[in-house]
């Protein structure tokens, strides 16, 4: 008798323990799925609420960044432009964002360092990837090189 209270204490221990890694495999598999689920969305989306969704939004377009950004500043854009502005919007407009109905209107800049922009099959340093918000909604988005006389281009130039 004493011995069949023993395995009957064995099977209720191993069936324990296989309900508990059963419990943690699905919790995990929810988990999981919401994540995925939330890439997906922040993929598809030009709505970013954090910079977790910027980085996935950034990799969807084939660019690869550091985690955090380098930079985060509240900006107005301006109700006049310059040259400079101007051609940033031709910039932008290129690549389906218009900064037209945002003149005058606060934004939120975030820069994020580029780990895989090649020339001549090394990766540059100082390049980065910008994200103009208005609202947690792209406004506007370059990669650029933020030395003086560097360079302003679109995020599919990381792909040529």
């Amino acid at each position: 008798m004493y011995v069949s209270f023993r395995v009957k204490t064995i099977k209720i221990v191993v069936a324990i323990v296989v309900a508990v890694a059963l419990a943690g495999v699905g919790t995990t598999l929810l988990i999981s799925g919401a994540v995925t689920e939330r890439t997906a969305v922040a993929a598809a989306s030009d709505e970013l609420f954090s910079t977790t969704d910027m980085v996935i939004w950034l990799a969807s377009k084939g660019v690869s960044v550091e985690e955090e950004p380098i930079l985060i500043s509240e900006i107005i854009i301006p109700s006049r432009w310059n040259d400079f502005y101007t051609a940033y919007n031709d910039l932008q407009i290129s690549q389906g964002y218009n900064l037209e109905k945002y003149r005058s209107k606060p934004a939120t800049l975030y820069s994020f360092e580029v780990t895989n922009y090649l020339k001549d099959g090394e990766i540059l340093p100082n390049i980065v990837a910008n994200i103009l918000l208005y609202e947690n909604k792209v406004i506007a988005t370059d990669i650029s090189n933020n030395v003086p006389n560097g360079f302003v281009d679109s995020l599919d130039s990381i792909n040529q």
